[in-house]
């Protein structure tokens, strides 16, 4: 493909949909920000021609600012979605979700791979304004926790890690098509490969009895995950804020959440209007009416339907998993402290 003009390469609307550390080379199309906005991720699932690609190697992307975006990390199903949604507020702050080049890197480095040299191009790209003095939110794939510490490390800019407890990760999960529940295994070894939890899982850990045991598993991971990397970076830069507390009172929940991520500039009547926007809508399919109310009450009709399910794999987890865990990953009032 023919090369775009160098002086494109500041314009965020040029934006970068893939990575290929082994060719060097970036993959670059034109999305307008009302298809920023709209999209539901920007990873495998945007839609575009992929005829209108411009392929451009590393090595005519370096030297761009680095800038200094603000991270919204997240483990499985946790409103995270929601929340970037609500804290997209242009022209002040332009929310990316789950940028696919993120995820392609989480995969490189799960296959051994050293991604130093493609985080060094793809997060200046990344973090460029859309408008004059914005600000731009990331929030990469859950997929993608076993880079944070990489990607923080190779950044600048606070972060939230948005989570919830183990019976609301459960229960999200009972909503979730055969196909997603199929990638559970793959998601936790992930997990437990980019941790500590595993040197001190029991052999029971690896054999759980059933799928939802089996979930309990991907969310210790995760919830250590996060933990080990609030210690590694520090509690003023990293964040964890809980799913449960952010959404009993929204409109108050995503102005913390603003402030801690350093978002001042987001006026607080554009960031209500917005929030009010999107508490009534489903997070990814935006046309769906969909509010907390909503979403309570079909936890709650879930949570009766398998409830014998969800009480044997928290019994399960007790017994086997939280014994090797730290506090602060199993109970979230220790990390969330003051946060909210």
């Amino acid at each position: 493909m023919t090369m775009f003009p160098q002086a494109l390469l500041t314009q965020a609307e040029w934006f970068p949909v893939d990575v290929d550390i082994r060719s060097r080379e970036v993959h670059f199309v034109h999305l307008p920000e009302p298809v920023i906005e709209s999209a539901s991720f920007l990873d495998n699932r945007l839609d575009f021609d992929r005829k209108e690609v411009r392929v451009v190697p590393f090595e005519s992307l370096r030297g761009l600012p680095t800038g200094q975006p603000a991270w919204l990390w997240h483990t499985s199903f946790c409103g995270s979605t929601l929340l970037a949604r609500m804290l997209h507020v242009s022209p002040f702050n332009i929310s990316l979700r789950e940028p696919m080049v993120l995820r392609r890197l989480s995969d490189e480095v799960d296959s051994g791979q050293d991604i130093s040299e493609a985080l060094a191009i793809v997060l200046p790209l990344l973090a460029r304004p859309w408008h004059a003095g914005s600000s731009v939110l990331i929030k990469p794939t859950h997929a993608a926790l076993n880079i944070a510490e990489r990607v923080m490390r190779a950044a600048e800019g606070s972060a939230i890690i948005l989570t919830s407890s183990l019976e609301d990760f459960l229960i999200s999960h009972l909503k979730k098509t055969p196909e997603t529940l199929s990638k559970v295994p793959v998601l936790t070894e992930r997990a437990l490969a980019a941790g500590r939890l595993i040197d001190r899982l029991p052999a029971r850990a690896f054999d759980p009895p059933g799928t939802l045991a089996a979930i309990t598993l991907q969310w210790a991971a995760q919830r250590e995950l996060i933990t080990e990397l609030q210690v590694s970076l520090g509690a003023k830069r990293v964040r964890i804020v809980d799913w449960k507390g952010l959404q009993d009172d929204l409109s108050a929940g995503a102005r913390a959440c603003s402030q801690l991520l350093g978002l001042f500039h987001i006026p607080e009547d554009a960031l209500a209007a917005n929030v009010q926007v999107h508490a009534g809508r489903h997070s990814k399919v935006t046309g769906r009416q969909f509010d907390v109310h909503s979403r309570r009450a079909e936890a709650s009709t879930l949570a009766d339907r398998f409830s014998t399910q969800l009480r044997d794999a928290m019994l399960w987890a007790e017994d086997v998993l939280f014994p090797v865990m730290s506090r602060a990953a199993i109970d979230p009032s220790v990390s969330l402290r003051g946060a909210i």
